[in-house]
């Protein structure tokens, strides 16, 4: 297998190959196996967070896929596989023994422009809840779609329109395929929870957010 054209499996199938891998960690073009390769790591059962000084900087390893020679012909910035996301501006609103959790915004790096851009909640595609994370298994407790034409977006804030929320509704039915309830709708678009119950001390919310342009941040909040 040429080094010029390293990809092995059609990205639409099981894989059925890999290449090999050095002692150093690094892929090796001449050895390739059969089967799906097992990814291991040496960083379970050790330290994966640290702080240098007001940074907290936790250990990573790449899987070894992200290697391949047609990556790294790309130009750094324009080849980038990962983007870095601030953690959303989320507010809890507390009342008696319940809060509920509204959704401000979030900040997107573009390392192609090298400038952290502010994405404002109409560019949330939807957002999801856990209302007693664990820590480990986000369970999906409530869900909401957002998003829409920003002044179409202001406009339903002020209950001024609909048509954010409903073209909305409408982009939701065609990607699940299904018809919804413009009552049920009602309780799924929005930037705010239902009242969620504070039932024990140190519980946790976990919220999950995916912009419309599929970067996707979690955010934990002890209430």
């Amino acid at each position: 297998m040429s080094s010029d054209n390293p990809i092995l499996n059609s990205p639409y199938d099981e894989p059925k190959l890999h290449y090999a891998t050095d002692a150093d960690g690094s892929l090796n073009y001449n050895d390739i196996r059969n089967g799906r390769r097992i990814f291991s790591t040496d960083i379970q059962g050790s330290n994966q967070t640290t702080s240098l000084g007001n940074f907290e900087v936790t250990k990573a390893r790449i899987h070894d896929d992200l290697l391949q020679e047609g990556l790294k012909k790309k130009p750094a910035k324009s080849a980038a596989s990962f983007v870095t996301i601030g953690e959303p501006d989320i507010a809890i609103h507390k009342k008696g023994n319940s809060v509920t959790v509204e959704i401000q915004g979030l900040d997107i790096y573009d390392p192609i422009k090298d400038e952290v851009k502010a994405r404002n909640v109409n560019d949330i595609a939807y957002w999801m809840v856990d209302d007693d994370y664990d820590g480990s298994s986000f369970v999906v407790k409530q869900v909401f779609f957002c998003g829409g034409e920003s002044t179409e977006f202001d406009k339903w804030k002020k209950g001024l329109s609909e048509a954010a929320k409903q073209d909305t509704k409408k982009k939701a039915e065609k990607t699940l395929k299904i018809e919804i309830d413009d009552e049920a709708f009602d309780r799924l678009y929005g930037h705010i929870s239902h009242p969620i119950e504070v039932s024990k001390k140190g519980q946790k919310i976990a919220v999950r957010i995916i912009s419309q342009f599929g970067e996707e941040v979690t955010k934990v909040l002890a209430v």
